[in-house]
């Protein structure tokens, strides 16, 4: 293995662009297309409102109480369910203020969903990257700072941070050799370098 450090790898940008890309992508398609979501204008009041269903495992284990000895009814089982909803209900709060509006949350939808795409090309690759930390830190202040830091166990900023510091590399570096970027400069470089590509100025005509 070549270990001069002098060369860039063109695969490091390549394999960062990809693999947070195809992330934005998954969620961003998700609140574009998701259930209840309105093609991304209310996916924040969806998500906050799954956050207060039950889990469907939980559901599940109530309809085995049918098959228990003393056999409860199908009726008692519905009540049972509805409680239950009413219960996790109960502890749901309101979606943060900023992310109430229809605009912001189209804003992070489609941006996600689009930068994704743009970051896999690795078309407009540093100002996708800036967008999406922006996105990121208002994740961060919005909503899981208050979370604490561990993603596992409180759902907190851990995952935030690391996609800011991908983010951050990508728009230091850039997209790399292996990018529309790079393709594009090339392109307009040999064009600017051909003969005969260049528009002459024309000589005024005079009455």
């Amino acid at each position: 293995m070549n270990n001069d450090t002098s060369r860039p790898n063109p695969l490091v940008p390549l394999v960062l662009r990809l693999a947070v890309g195809a992330i934005f992508i998954y969620h961003g398609l998700d609140k574009v297309a998701g259930d209840r979501n309105d093609f991304g204008a209310a996916w924040a009041f969806a998500l906050w409102q799954r956050a207060g269903e039950p889990p469907k495992e939980v559901l599940e284990k109530v309809k085995l109480l049918a098959k228990a000895p003393e056999r409860e009814t199908a009726a008692g089982i519905v009540k049972l369910q509805n409680r239950l909803h009413d219960a996790y209900q109960q502890d749901v709060p309101e979606p943060p203020a900023t992310l109430q509006f229809v605009g912001t949350q189209m804003a992070v939808a489609w941006g996600e969903l689009i930068c994704g795409f743009t970051l896999v090309l690795g078309l407009m690759t540093r100002l996708s990257a800036l967008l999406m930390i922006i996105i990121q830190a208002g994740a961060i202040v919005t909503v899981t700072w208050v979370r604490g830091f561990s993603f596992d166990r409180s759902g907190g900023y851990e995952y935030n941070m690391v996609v800011i510091a991908i983010c951050l590399a990508i728009a230091m570096t850039g997209g790399g050799k292996l990018s529309l970027d790079y393709c594009l400069k090339s392109w307009r470089q040999r064009r600017a370098a051909t003969p005969g590509t260049t528009t002459q100025p024309q000589p005024v005509v005079t009455a």
